[in-house]
């Protein structure tokens, strides 16, 4: 008799476990999209296709990170994916431009820009004996897009290629999930005075 209540016991519990997983389980029919995806203007194509599900569009997560500079990555020990956004990706993709100051000449000595670091950010660092600032640091209006090939272009100097699609270049290390810029790239170096940070020409 014991054995026929647990044999039942279990039966149960096994039952309402199948049910509770199944519950859990959704079944969507997707559909390769007919249409084209444009982003900023610009045919988005990828090795995987867009795919449309209950009449909404789905894009591949890493190469669609890949247009928009946004660096997408799997973290196999925690088993997720990991999105983080570079601070260049707000810039609008174009031609390397030319600021409405591109022809003013600068001195070694001049003061390119100036800020204060917030408390627990560090917007210049050293690395490898190397210093290296962040995107913002420098401004947005100097950055700017050619594809996959990111660039700054400081006033009276020639643009300088700091990354190509997601990966940094000879100018710019990856520390973390974002890109900093070598300073002596873009011919500038830093005088820091407590949070103050002043940038200037070399």
């Amino acid at each position: 008799m014991k054995k026929v209540v647990l044999g039942f016991i279990l039966g149960v519990i096994t039952t309402i476990s199948v049910t509770a997983i199944a519950a859990n389980i959704e079944v969507f029919q997707a559909q390769k999209a007919t249409f084209d995806v444009f982003v900023n203007g610009k045919k988005f194509e990828s090795k995987n296709p867009t795919i449309v599900v209950e009449g909404r569009t789905y894009l591949p997560l890493k190469e669609t990170g890949d247009v928009l500079g946004v660096n997408v990555q799997w973290n196999n020990d925690l088993r997720r994916v990991e999105i983080e956004k570079d601070q260049e990706a707000e810039v609008t993709p174009e031609m390397p431009k030319q600021t409405k100051d591109s022809n003013k000449t600068t001195k070694s000595g001049e003061i390119f820009t100036e800020f204060k670091q917030k408390l627990g950010t560090t917007f210049v660092k050293e690395i490898n004996g190397e210093l290296y600032v962040s995107p913002s640091s420098i401004g947005q209006e100097y950055i700017s897009r050619q594809d996959e090939s990111w660039y700054i272009t400081l006033p009276g100097r020639k643009p300088v290629l700091v990354k190509m699609g997601s990966e940094p270049t000879e100018n710019s290390i990856r520390d973390g999930g974002h890109i900093l810029i070598k300073l002596s790239s873009l011919g500038l170096e830093a005088e820091i005075n407590g949070d103050t940070v002043i940038l200037r020409y070399k």
